[in-house]
């Protein structure tokens, strides 16, 4: 197990790295009040993550803290966030505030996570170090770095459960566009439309409210949300009153995006 979190940790960091390379800390970085909401949930989960990773440093609980910073990296990170955030760090101007917003979280994350480990990964923990641009190295060493101070500020709980919610949510779209995939209707993702039914009134409007980050959270070409539903359906085994409902997106294909819309190509 802890060869698998050696992996997870080691092969975040490298993407994070291969996306920072032109990322200025001093010049580049953009303020917190400017992120996307999904970029502050990142930072309330590093945030959480220092906390415990502290605690269990105190305690000596060596192996505890490792499977911490493996779950962050392997699934905080890479299946959730540093998925939905290729498409903006590709599509995105290369100056724009989108694509350096990501490159304010992701630096804050593997500067962060590299301190955390560098006490039972010292060598791993250098070799990181290392390879990021010497504009982002404060120290020499990674062992000379000083530990950040908590950031109380990125704590966000009402941001935690919107977003808890929509990784629920995004498990039961997948779901079904896997069964679209073994049905060979779509190949990727992007290829699709989802259109989302709820009968629970509550959760309908907590739907309507984010529905305009749904594209890029399930990484597909269009949703909607429908008004009504019929037997194309899926019930969702995991939402009580959410049905489902995904197909082959229409229209073109964005070469760049690789979103399809039949608003392409027009005036």
């Amino acid at each position: 197990q802890n060869a698998e979190s050696y992996r997870r940790i080691r092969n975040t960091a490298r993407y994070i790295l291969g996306t920072i390379n032109d990322f200025d800390y001093n010049s580049d970085k953009v303020a917190y009040e400017n992120l996307h909401d999904i970029d502050k949930w990142a930072l309330h989960k590093l945030e959480e993550l220092k906390t415990k990773v502290t605690e269990y440093y105190e305690k000596y609980e060596f192996y505890n803290l490792l499977q911490e910073i493996n779950y962050f990296a392997g699934v905080d990170m890479s299946a959730f966030y540093l998925d939905i955030l290729k498409d903006r760090l590709y599509v995105s101007g290369k100056n724009s505030m989108a694509r350096r917003a990501a490159q304010t979280v992701m630096y804050e994350v593997l500067a962060a996570m590299t301190k955390m480990i560098a006490p039972v990964l010292s060598f791993t923990a250098e070799e990181i170090w290392q390879s990021l641009p010497a504009n982002l190295r404060p120290a020499e060493s990674i062992l000379l770095k000083k530990k950040k101070k908590k950031n109380g500020s990125w704590i966000n709980s009402d941001l935690d459960e919107k977003w808890s919610k929509i990784i629920t949510l995004r498990g039961s779209v997948n779901k079904v566009l896997e069964g679209l995939r073994k049905e060979k209707v779509i190949g990727h993702s992007l290829n699709a439309k989802v259109e989302l039914y709820s009968e629970n009134s509550d959760y309908a409007e907590f739907l309507k409210n984010i529905v305009g980050e749904l594209e890029d959270v399930f990484i597909v070409s269009g949703v909607e949300i429908a008004a009504s539903k019929d037997d194309s359906f899926v019930k969702s085994e995991d939402i009580e009153g959410l049905f489902i409902r995904a197909g082959k997106a229409a229209g073109e294909k964005c070469e760049r995006c690789w979103k399809y819309s039949e608003e392409l190509g027009k005036e």
